[in-house]
């Protein structure tokens, strides 16, 4: 059922102040540790230096690419922090010492875990004037009982953020909803037409949407920016970004990347004097594609680590993965009964991959894996292990610290016991040949892009396949298979 509402203007200017997590860069010696860091938007990282002349130098004038400028200046015994509001990659050096390798990058990413994202960007040219083409279009990714808790800010030419400035009415959504801000709804429901029954709620703004095809735009939560479109520092007029009298669409297939989202472009002026989104030269691709399918369902998993042949001192091992950011000391681990295997637990998405691997103490030391070893990424620098979240909740085996195996197993057994993984996929990301090594033999395997749409099908009858990714483009990919009657579903990045 539709949701349709008229609303008045309601404004509540927030600036951003809250931050998630603070994440610690140490210098030692003539370097950061550690030098690369993936974090959310809103997160802090706090930089100490621990010894010698040294400073923490991101701005645009050495680093012309990074969104945004922050560092310190040159000193010893300093703590310097800065908060990332806008996501992007973030280079950074210490200036006397970058030619010694003291460099460093953050990544700031969306919190893509929000139960509100944005999906589309919209400043459609209308025959009834350029103001009533306005709108946003939002996607719930989960129930949402409370919806005013999210808000819109509009950036204005690159003047920064002007924090936020729509407070969405208190009213619940459903899991899947598309839901449209419009400035004028009337008219976005004659220039969708058919296709605007594709919107579950509808919601009119009216000036509240302001965006004139170069002005970014931010997604509140709780009065703190949770997901950005854009650049809020710079005026998109040129930009990859630009939408003026078109519109910007989450796409996996898109070019323009902001956080880890791809964002599908219309070209600039496409829908000028179109009646219609489908009579337009760029038809909004909500009208010609299948929404997005619905989050994933997640598993308890229970990572173990036996820590009695770690030499080193240490007082609270740790978990650390591309699921919390390698943050250090985020997720630790416990020893209820003292028999030196310790535990924690989390919940995932079901068929992700992760990367993850043991440390202690914040980093202060942490496991060293050998890159040909069966549960490694293969990666000689950075070496991870790596894990396919299981469909059910399952508990790891309690893997020896720096090894796939339990303490004291021969290697003849480390395929009998490694029971937890189906499958291997290297190198991940590929460019070229995708090895994929089943547990068991599989009859057959289906390529798919994150949408649904088929890609491939190939008949294996083999438990190894090697797949020729060179002419599929830049994207991420979903890999299915059946093993033991039961659908799994594996991911994959082809990068050029």
């Amino acid at each position: 059922m539709k949701k349709y509402l008229t609303l008045s203007l309601l404004i509540t200017i927030s600036l951003f102040s809250i931050s998630q997590t603070n994440h610690v860069v140490n210098t030692v010696a003539n370097s950061f540790n550690p030098s690369n860091l993936t974090i959310a938007v809103g997160d802090t990282v706090t930089w100490i230096n621990t010894g010698g002349m040294h400073n923490v130098n991101g701005n645009q004038s050495t680093f012309a690419n990074n969104p945004a400028s922050f560092g310190n200046s040159l000193g010893s015994g300093w703590t310097y922090s800065h908060v990332f509001t806008i996501t992007g990659t973030y280079d950074y050096q210490c200036d006397p010492h970058a030619g010694m390798g003291m460099v460093g990058s953050v990544l700031v990413q969306a919190l893509l875990d929000t139960a509100l994202i944005l999906h589309g960007i919209i400043d459609f040219d209308l025959a009834s004037g350029g103001a009533t083409g306005k709108a946003i279009h939002l996607f719930a990714s989960k129930n949402i009982s409370d919806l005013s808790v999210y808000g819109i800010g509009v950036a204005n030419n690159g003047g920064g953020t002007d924090g936020q400035e729509y407070t969405f009415p208190s009213m619940s959504v459903t899991q899947g909803d598309h839901i449209l801000l419009a400035r004028d709804t009337n008219e976005m429901s004659t220039y969708f037409d058919v296709c605007f029954s594709s919107f579950n709620v509808v919601l009119q703004a009216t000036n509240s949407i302001s965006q004139n095809g170069n002005d970014a735009i931010e997604l509140f939560e709780n009065g703190s920016i949770i997901e950005t479109f854009g650049d809020p520092n710079v005026d998109g007029t040129g930009e990859p970004w630009e939408y003026k009298d078109s519109w910007a669409y989450k796409d996996n297939s898109g070019s323009v990347v902001f956080g880890t989202n791809n964002w599908l472009m219309g070209s600039v002026d496409c829908t000028d004097g179109s009646v219609t989104t489908l009579s337009s030269n760029c038809p909004y691709p909500l009208c010609v594609v299948a929404p997005p399918p619905p989050p994933v369902n997640t598993s308890n998993i229970t990572f173990q680590v036996d820590m009695s042949q770690v030499v080193d001192n240490f007082n609270t091992p740790e978990l650390n993965g591309t699921f919390n950011g390698w943050c250090g000391n985020c997720n630790p681990m416990t020893d209820s009964n003292g028999d030196e295997i310790w535990q924690v637990s989390l919940d995932l998405n079901h068929g992700d991959t992760i990367e993850y691997k043991f440390s202690a103490d914040n980093w202060a030391i942490q496991e060293t894996n050998d890159p040909n070893d069966f549960c490694t990424n293969g990666d000689p620098i950075y070496t991870n292990r790596v894990l396919v979240v299981p469909q059910n909740d399952t508990t790891l085996l309690d893997v020896c610290w720096g090894s796939c195996t339990i303490c004291g197993l021969p290697p003849s057994n480390i395929e009998d016991q490694y029971l937890f993984s189906n499958v291997r996929i290297y190198p991940n990301p590929a460019n070229g040949k995708l090895n994929i090594k089943f547990r068991k033999n599989i009859d057959e395997i289906i390529i798919q892009d994150l949408f649904g749409r088929y890609v491939s099908k190939i008949n294996i009858d083999s438990n190894s396949y090697s797949l020729d990714v060179s002419g599929f483009s830049t994207n991420v990919y979903i890999l299915s298979y059946v093993m033991g009657g039961i659908l799994y579903n594996e991911k994959f990045v082809v990068l050029h």
